[in-house]
């Protein structure tokens, strides 16, 4: 006996507790929802040192590749239906044909317990032909980790320095450089140095200055 399933078009009608997540291509919007998706929260593994909360993993499986023009790979994100962000580490496929994937939640294993607005400068042309910046919301609502910051910055803000910002976010390439951060109490914070060369499953790091 020949057992004909299909992992894409039957995995809905013999698994519980699924939900609709929203995949990122390297974290990046638009992002494609994808029906169906399971997770199984995976029990606390031995960490690095700086790794606060290794237990923030866990292992989903979806039924088929997202509808997009490339597949699934490490650097991705998917966003659950309660809008945590899953970093992808590791990605697999069963031999029913089911898209597996470890993520972790960068967030809660690094402590990123504020969060920012990511803006973007674009440049427009002014009355006399000068381009000028124009700064628009990138990335809203980003998990992030003040490093050394100090409550007073906007009241000193000649004393305050430069200050180190872990982010769950990174720019694609094609993205510029040209970004700022604001926080939930309205501080603007220029990005003056960008390292999103960490590795998958970790913050990306900004050095930024309080704007005046």
């Amino acid at each position: 006996m020949t057992l004909d399933w299909s992992c894409d078009n039957d995995f809905a009608l013999v698994v519980d507790g699924l939900e609709t997540v929203e995949w990122r291509p390297q974290g990046r919007l638009p992002g494609v929802i994808v029906a169906n998706a399971r997770r199984c929260l995976l029990p606390e593994r031995r960490g690095k040192a700086d790794e606060a909360n290794p237990a923030g993993e866990a292992l989903w499986r979806l039924p088929a590749e997202p509808p997009a023009d490339r597949k699934a790979a490490p650097g991705d994100v998917l966003v659950d239906s309660r809008g945590t962000r899953w970093s992808v580490l590791e990605v697999s496929r069963t031999q029913t044909g089911c898209l597996r994937l470890l993520a972790r939640d960068v967030a809660a294993v690094f402590g990123l317990t504020d969060r920012v607005d990511v803006e973007r400068a674009v440049f427009v042309k002014d009355g006399a032909g000068a381009e000028q910046p124009v700064w628009r919301l990138w990335a809203p609502g980003v998990r992030a980790r003040f490093v050394d910051f100090r409550r007073d910055v906007r009241e000193t803000p000649f004393a305050a320095g430069k200050y180190t910002v872990q982010l769950d976010w990174r720019p694609a390439p094609e993205d510029g450089s040209l970004f700022r951060l604001r926080d939930r109490g309205g501080g603007v914070f220029r990005v003056i140095a960008f390292d999103g060369q960490s590795a998958f499953g970790t913050p990306a790091t900004a050095v930024v200055v309080p704007e005046m």
